[in-house]
C-alpha cells in the first residue's frame, strides 16, 4: 500500500470529536456536489477539489492537474467509497505543488470510507483520515 508522503495533506486532517459524533456514511445523494480539500496548500498549487456526479462520474482538480474518474461503489451506500483508475493531464508545478498532487491522488485512491457531517466529507480508509472536504455546491 502506498504511503502518503506529504505533510500538506496529512497536518490539517484531523477531525474534531465533536464533527466526527456527529458524522454518517455517506451514500451518493450525499456526495453529488463539488467539495474542496480543506487542508494545508502551498504556493503555486491550485486547492484540490471533489466534483462528484450522481451517475458515478468524478473529477476536480488535484493541486496543479485536472483528474477524473469513476466511483466503483455503485450507489456509495452506508460509507463505502473507491474510484477507479484516474486520468489527468499532465501539467508540472512547483515541487510542493507537486508533491501535494502525489499525495492528494494517493489519498484518493485508497479512500475506502466516506463520512458527512453537514457540508463536511471525510474520506478514509478504515479507521485513518485521508482527506476532508467542504462542501463547495450541491449535486
Amino acid at each position: 500500500m502506498p504511503r502518503i508522503r506529504s505533510h500538506y495533506v496529512l497536518s490539517l486532517l484531523l477531525i474534531t470529536s465533536c464533527a466526527m459524533q456527529q458524522a454518517r456514511p455517506a451514500e451518493l445523494d450525499d456526495l453529488a456536489g463539488t467539495w474542496q480539500f480543506a487542508g494545508e496548500v502551498p504556493v503555486g498549487a491550485k486547492i484540490p477539489t471533489l466534483a462528484i456526479q450522481r451517475d458515478g462520474r468524478v473529477g476536480g482538480t488535484s493541486g496543479v492537474n485536472r483528474y477524473q474518474t469513476t466511483l466503483t461503489t455503485e450507489n456509495a451506500t452506508k460509507g463505502s467509497f473507491g474510484v477507479g483508475p484516474v486520468a489527468g493531464t499532465r501539467m508540472m508545478g512547483t515541487r510542493d505543488a507537486m508533491q501535494l498532487e502525489t499525495s492528494f491522488l494517493e489519498a484518493l485512491a485508497l479512500a475506502d470510507l466516506a463520512l458527512v457531517a453537514g457540508d463536511l466529507l471525510v474520506l478514509k480508509n478504515g479507521e485513518r483520515t485521508l482527506l476532508r472536504f467542504r462542501r463547495v455546491t450541491r449535486g
